[in-house]
This record gives C-alpha cells, structure tokens and sequence, in this order.
C-alpha cells in the first residue's frame, strides 16, 4: 500500500468511526464529491467494515485510534453528568462499576431477599389463619344445622 493509499486510508478510517470534528467531517464530504480516489477508498472501506461485520470478525484498527475512541467515550460519561464514584472505564474498556455502587445493589439485594422472607411468611400465616377461620364457619355452621 503507497503512502498516499495509506494516508487515505487513515483519513476515511476516522471519518467512518466519527472521530472526526465537525469542520473536518464537512471537509472531507466535500472532497469525497470532488476526489474519486476517495470515493473509491470509502466505497472499499464500506464493503470492509460489512464484511467483517457480517463473517463477525474484528476490523484491525490503529492503536491510535482506539486511544482516541477511548477518550471520546471518556468525554461523553462525564458530559453526561456521570459521577467519577458512579462508573469509571477500566483499561481493558469494560465497565466497573465503583465500590459505592456495589454496597448499594448488596444493600437492596438483601433488603429483597428480607421482604421476600417476610411477604411468604405472612402469605403463610395468612393462609393458616384463613383456613382457621373456614374450619370455625363450617363448625358453627353444622351446629346451627343440628340445632
């Protein structure tokens, strides 16, 4: 691959991922009307990306690049007012979720399990107490019958 096929392919590389910024990706349409080379380039990255998408295989992208995505995603949790404590990015790009966040969900898991015991216990003594009553209608029942 030449040097220019090479820097064409880096340049629609960031514009299909979107990391470009706005003035960059309005440039770039433009020249994609004006450049067969890149319309070209775009067209064989398109049926890349399908192809990798559809034999469910891994498009190789520059490091680089990936940092870059990484940072992007970095920006758009604390843009979306997400608390630090609340969640943060590990570097193998799983999500973690914080150690306030683990002793709340433990905290209602066991509340849960707690209501869960109790709501069956008084289902139970409900029940009990309901066939009880029954047993005592049908008794007086029977002795006003015998009566």
């Amino acid at each position: 691959m030449g040097i220019e096929k090479h820097f064409l392919r880096g340049i629609v590389e960031r514009y299909m991922i979107g990391l470009m910024n706005e003035k960059d990706t309005r440039d770039f349409e433009e020249l994609v009307k004006k450049s067969p080379a890149l319309q070209e380039e775009l067209r064989l990255f398109e049926i890349e990306m399908n192809a990798a998408l559809q034999t469910n295989t891994e498009y190789p992208i520059d490091e680089k690049i990936w940092s870059e995505v990484r940072e992007k995603i970095k920006t758009a949790v604390q843009d979306a007012s997400m608390s630090s404590d609340a969640i943060r990015l590990a570097k193998d790009d799983e999500l973690i979720l914080s150690r306030y966040w683990k002793t709340v969900f433990f905290i209602v898991l066991v509340l849960s399990k707690i209501f869960l015991f109790f709501s069956i216990f008084y289902f139970l003594k409900f029940r009990s107490i309901k066939n009880d009553y029954d047993v005592l209608i049908e008794r007086q029942n029977i002795r006003k019958e015998s009566k």
